[in-house]
């Protein structure tokens, strides 16, 4: 859609001049952007549904781009004065470092993933971070302002309440079986757990708070110190017991 832009505004400017527009697929899905799409065609802009192969230089200085239309099944070389490419959009170089300290996991493509992408498109697994504009992925202008201002009322429900609540299931510590290996630090990805204290009067400190209940700590302690609140080893073998009872029925 910003080639369609750049080609519109251009024609506009430069009604003289001649416009291509080499695509794959068009998928003008958003509000405004069928229109936009039949107007620049309507101003003369021309689109071929092809690939670009191979790029030769003449001896004025012209481009000839030499493509497959697709639509008319031939191969077609259109003489240019400017070649344009529409480039990707990447994140910044500073997100993965932004993302480990943070706590935020990364899509497949590098950019920062929402909580939920329906139910909580802008919330994050930590309390209070939230994800907006091209952060999180390639945005429009409108689609990134519509995205701020839902942070913004995010962040502002928080600030007006003044507390947050904390999930139901959390980490409980047992400092009778604790032998602050601290496994559970490593293991964490919230950062829940940290060793306080120092030589005989070590122990570890759980900040309820941050704990999303996830039970990664509870699995990898070694000395089956750890519990989830509401989620505890007896009432788990309990449904277990349950479950088998009701299967010999």
């Amino acid at each position: 859609m910003f080639s369609i832009k750049n080609a519109q505004l251009l024609k506009e400017k430069r009604p003289e001049t001649n416009h291509f527009v080499f695509y794959m697929d068009i998928r003008s899905t958003m509000r405004g952007f069928e229109e936009a799409y039949n107007r620049a065609r309507d101003l003369g802009v021309k689109f071929i549904r092809g690939k670009p192969v191979e790029i030769t230089e003449k001896e004025n200085g012209n481009l000839v781009v030499r493509v497959e239309d697709t639509l008319k099944g031939e191969i077609v070389n259109v003489e240019l004065d400017l070649l344009v490419l529409g480039t990707g959009l990447v994140p910044n170089e500073g997100i993965n470092e932004m993302g480990s300290i943070l706590k935020l996991p990364r899509s497949a493509d590098g950019f920062l993933t929402e909580l939920h992408p329906k139910l909580a498109p802008v919330d994050t697994t930590t309390d209070g971070v939230f994800v907006a504009g091209c952060a999180a992925g390639p945005r429009d202008i409108a689609y990134a302002t519509a995205h701020g201002s839902a942070t913004a009322g995010r962040a502002t429900r928080l600030l007006s309440v003044g507390s947050a609540p904390i999930m139901g299931i959390t980490a409980r510590i047992d400092e009778d079986k604790c032998v602050v290996c601290g496994i559970c630090v490593d293991k964490c990805p919230y950062g829940v757990f940290e060793i306080v204290g120092t030589n005989g009067d070590r122990r570890i400190n759980v900040v309820e708070a941050l704990c999303k209940g996830c039970g990664t700590c509870v699995t990898a302690c070694p000395t089956g110190a750890l519990e989830q609140s509401h989620f505890k080893n007896d009432q788990v073998l309990a449904q277990v017991r349950n479950v088998f009872q009701y299967g010999g029925e």
